[in-house]
């Protein structure tokens, strides 16, 4: 199959970005990235010592959460997953 049809979604309907991030959607992998870049970048700045620092975190971070999206349970809150992926990632990069 040559060109698949992602999953639409709108934009403050979070499983829907949820689930076309699990299919690999550019568009809500942004969307993601943006709608929670302030709250996780607060949370990596508690966690290092310089704002580069914290921005490297952040990005392997969300990185990760990219990745293991499919671990995600939908019936806990999204904002409580990725600041635990967001606080691991901080202590193993201090490590």
């Amino acid at each position: 199959m040559l060109f698949r049809k992602s999953p639409s979604f709108s934009e403050t309907d979070l499983p829907g970005v949820i689930r076309a991030c699990r299919a690999n959607d550019p568009r809500a992998q942004r969307t993601l990235f943006k709608q929670f870049f302030g709250y996780a970048k607060s949370i990596c700045l508690r966690y290092t010592a310089s704002v580069e620092e914290a921005e490297d975190v952040l990005n392997e971070g969300f990185l990760k959460a990219f990745q293991n999206l499919h671990n995600y349970d939908e019936n806990l809150p999204f904002k409580a997953w990725l600041r635990t992926i967001l606080v691991n990632t901080a202590i193993s990069h201090y490590r």
